[in-house]
């Protein structure tokens, strides 16, 4: 804090005094310490205003120094989460989001035909992208490639993809005309 309670600008040196007036700051500034130390989001706060700040300001801010260190806190574990969840492991496996629909629709056993059907595609472009499929997941047929997209948790066990397939429309699974 540059002033305490019922100090007045006049008792700070003139060039500082200066400098803050030349960035429109207010003399009256009380600081909240967060951290000091490297990688830190936000290492403190400033409150600053152009009258002094009445005398129950200090005591509050102290008061709610711990909970300011909390949100502190808090926005470096979310941040944290988030660099953390946008690496999923749909992303290590390197699999496109049409392949991980194709084969979250393998892992509820429907064909080629139907998956083709739902998605708009040929049979053979869906067999192409299971190929892509089976290389990028290391095995050779669609067991296997189901078994290690619930082992990676690509595919939750009732068959649904772990991204959002809300937009396909069950009928699709109609058999397909002869």
């Amino acid at each position: 804090m540059l002033l305490g309670p019922g100090q007045t600008s006049r008792m700070l040196p003139a060039p500082l005094v200066s400098l803050l007036r030349s960035l429109d700051l207010g003399v009256h500034q009380m600081a909240i310490p967060i951290r000091n130390e490297p990688g830190a989001l936000i290492e403190g706060y400033v409150l600053v205003r152009d009258e002094p700040f009445p005398h129950w300001a200090l005591p509050r801010v102290r008061a709610l120094h711990a909970f300011v260190r909390g949100l502190e806190v808090h926005l470096r574990l979310l941040t944290a989460t988030t660099a953390m969840t946008a690496r999923t492991a749909e992303d290590e496996a390197g699999l496109t989001p049409r392949e991980r629909t194709i084969l979250a629709m393998v892992a509820e056993s429907r064909k080629a035909e139907s998956i083709g059907r739902s998605l708009g595609i040929s049979a053979r472009t869906v067999h192409k992208h299971l190929e892509n499929v089976y290389r990028k997941l290391g095995v050779s047929d669609r067991v296997a490639a189901v078994t290690s997209a619930h082992r990676r948790g690509l595919v939750l066990p009732h068959g649904e993809a772990s991204s959002d397939r809300s937009r396909l429309d069950p009928a699709d699974d109609l058999p397909a005309p002869r």
